[in-house]
């Protein structure tokens, strides 16, 4: 489950609260994924899937605890805005 903006975002094949099957979140999460830069894929990699703090995380790439959390937050926010647009499409078709 993925937390966007306060909406929870279900990953299990159901439709959750943006209102998308897995098929919908996965494909926004394949198209937000491809426009992001190599920093910010790093970035995603050292934190989600090595686990590292966010203070680790800067210290491999060279970057403060702060500018880790900031880019978070705005690749949080482009999943978020790219949830939105989709249910918005899915809700005028």
């Amino acid at each position: 489950m993925l937390s966007t903006q306060g909406r929870a975002v279900s990953f299990d094949g159901t439709a959750g609260a943006a209102g998308l099957d897995s098929a919908g979140i996965n494909s926004v999460s394949e198209d937000v994924l491809n426009g992001l830069s190599r920093l910010e894929k790093l970035i995603l990699t050292l934190t989600y899937y090595e686990n590292l703090t966010l203070r680790e995380t800067g210290v491999v790439l060279g970057l403060t605890e702060q500018e880790v959390r900031k880019t978070l937050a705005l690749i949080e926010r482009r999943f978020a805005r790219a949830l939105d647009e989709e249910r918005a499409a899915l809700e005028m078709a």
